[in-house]
């Protein structure tokens, strides 16, 4: 079971065509723009005027793979030429023996290799070579998949368990995944291998082989920086395949288990499944926001104990969300199971989405649940890895959508796209028509020359309680066609035949676990795929004194006038009164009055982009 390529999917559903469109037309061009105004382009000039920092380079790179994604499908002369200036600096920064870092090559050229913890040297050189791969996709010319190759060789020449080699692995993964990309675009299988090494390290202690050490009488061992610290920030304190917990840096946590699923496909390695098996359940059963967010600690951006999932402190950084979203969509390739793409589902249209204001050039680095009024997004950070990473995996949706199997077609996202599908030596084309998230209703079309007989499998969301099917108009039963929350349709399939599903978008009230202490007695608002919350300029009062009640029917509203078009939820609850409570700080419970009051919520995803207030998700309910 393989995805199908982002560039045989075209997207033309209202929802997501008007994202993709202000990505390539505001955000793509912003990104530009500010990595030239902050130095982060003309660094490649090897200039050391020019403000550096050690992971800078991967702000360009991630920029690099979002362009050439939007590219090859969206053609734009502007943000090609923007392209091209940078790959031209990239190609010229590239030093003799392959080594390419801005940072350590202008600023401290003595640190090579030296500071695997901290430097980031792999985790750049790992989204060079994404960007690379993405390139090559695009044009079908080496020039930058080339410098991608000749930095992987000199990596290859000095990591490894050969005697002359330095054992270690980065701080930051990310390296190991882009190892398996570069394997596949290029066949090359010491990449394969690289990777390997690196995923198998992890756990080792770091050190580096120092040969002139032996020639001044001292050990040769000499040790990373990391000896003081706590290895589990870094997904390092034991092999990868004895890890149960996921701890440490979310993001760094996300891109290891990512790597460690795509070399576990290479290699058919089933104790790295299963090892994967097991982190992504601890993260979804005990340590992810109810919005797809993870990493709920601002120390360390990093995984909490069990159930610790406070609101208004929360970090839930944008990159680990879209690390989330990677690993589940690795984890669904397994066995196709309907609650990995639930997931995947639930990041990308609440943690994901959130992370980019409406006009596409504003960021969130941190999404929290609850807010005074005092947090926005941004337009540029020091540490700005969200704003390109949001910008390619936009550029890239396609990719997540569909996948295929030599007997079947599988649809995880309901996204109104036409999708070129080779299957048993047949050119198909698969309609999706929607207007998902808002409608439930969801037409898939058949288009092809001959009748075949295939397998289609239609993921079923999790959160719809009542689903309807029709083939052709004609009801079909689904309950024994359900395979791990897909339903499978197995038929010698006719041009033009239609399939129809109505999913239940009724709103739902959402409770977590009981020791998630943050949210014990309180509630959010579900409807389909999106989490809602309120903000103060629609309902008017502090927000933490609204109790919602299950007893309450919630209406839903399409607004076409009010954040590029949104369906808001609308409801009575009750508010707690202050009236009498001036002097007063504490009283009997006899004082607490309600009134009725009528609310407003609306996406998680569509805060901050209007006045600035009061936003909260969880609400106490009777």
């Amino acid at each position: 079971m393989m995805p199908i390529n982002y560039k045989e999917v075209f997207i033309n559903d209202k929802f997501w065509s008007s994202r993709i469109k202000t990505n390539r037309e505001k955000t793509i061009p912003h990104i530009y723009q500010q990595l030239e105004k902050t130095g982060r382009i003309n660094a490649f000039t090897l200039d050391k005027d020019f403000p550096m920092h050690v992971f800078f380079d991967s702000d360009v790179y991630k920029w690099v793979e979002s362009a050439s994604y939007s590219l090859s499908i969206y053609p734009d002369s502007q943000i090609e030429s923007m392209l091209n200036n940078i790959v031209n600096l990239i190609v010229k920064a590239q030093q003799p023996d392959g080594y390419l870092n801005t940072y350590i090559t202008t600023k401290a050229p003595q640190e090579r290799w030296k500071n695997l913890r901290d430097n980031h040297e792999l985790y750049t050189a790992g989204h060079l070579i994404e960007a690379a791969v993405a390139h090559y996709q695009y044009t079908g010319k080496n020039i930058l998949l080339d410098v991608a190759c000749k930095f992987a060789d000199c990596i290859d020449t000095v990591f490894g368990k050969e005697e002359n080699k330095k054992p270690g692995y980065c701080g930051h993964p990310e390296i190991e995944l882009a190892l398996i990309k570069l394997y596949h675009a290029t066949g090359e299988k010491k990449y394969l291998n690289l990777s390997k090494y690196f995923v198998e390290q992890r756990g080792q202690k770091p050190y580096y082989f120092d040969i002139e050490a032996i020639k001044r009488g001292e050990d040769p061992k000499k040790w990373y920086a990391w000896d003081t610290e706590n290895y589990s920030i870094f997904q390092a304190h034991l092999p990868v395949r004895e890890q149960t917990e996921a701890v440490g840096h979310a993001v760094r946590a996300a891109y290891l288990y990512s790597g460690m699923m795509d070399l576990a496909f290479e290699t058919n390695d089933n104790s790295l499944v299963k090892a994967c098996e097991r982190l992504w359940e601890n993260i979804i059963t005990k340590k992810m926001y109810i919005t797809g967010g993870i990493g709920s600690s601002h120390n360390g951006e990093k995984f909490t104990s069990i159930y610790d999932l406070p609101n208004e402190e929360a970090y839930c950084e944008t990159c680990a969300s879209i690390g989330l979203m990677l690993f589940s969509h690795r984890m669904l390739h397994i066995t196709c199971d309907s609650k990995y793409a639930d997931i995947m589902e639930k990041t990308l249209y609440n943690g994901i989405l959130s992370g980019v204001s409406l006009d596409g050039t504003k960021f969130f680095y941190v999404n929290p649940l609850t807010s005074l009024g005092n947090h926005h997004r941004q337009e540029w950070f020091g540490c700005v890895c969200c704003p390109p990473n949001i910008a390619r995996i936009i550029a890239s949706l396609g990719q997540y959508i569909y996948s295929i199997d030599k007997n079947n077609i599988m649809v995880h996202l309901y996204i109104g796209s036409d999708v070129n599908v080779n299957i048993k030596n047949q050119k198909i084309i698969l309609q999706q028509k929607t207007d998902y998230p808002w409608d439930g209703k969801v037409k898939i079309t058949l288009k092809m020359e001959n009748p075949m007989f295939f397998g289609l499998k239609l993921r079923i969301p999790g959160w719809s309680q009542k689903t309807k099917l029709y083939i052709n108009k004609t009801a079909v039963k689904i309950s024994k066609k359900i395979e791990k929350g897909y339903i499978l349709l197995e038929r010698n399939w006719q041009n033009k035949d239609t399939i129809s599903l109505k999913f239940d978008m009724s709103v739902r009230m959402i409770i977590a676990h009981p020791d998630v202490r943050q949210d014990m007695g309180y509630s959010s608002l579900q409807r389909g795929p999106l989490i809602y919350c309120m903000e103060e300029i629609d309902n008017k009062i502090p927000l933490h004194r609204i109790t919602l009640s299950k007893k309450n029917k919630y209406s839903s509203i399409l607004k076409s006038d009010l954040l590029s078009g949104i369906i808001i939820i609308e409801g009575k609850a009750k508010f707690v009164d202050d009236n009498g409570w001036d002097e007063i700080l504490y009283a009997s419970i006899s004082k607490e009055k309600f009134k009725s009051i009528k609310i407003t919520a609306i996406p998680y995803y569509a805060w901050d982009n209007r006045k600035s207030g009061q936003m909260r998700v969880w609400f106490r309910y009777i």
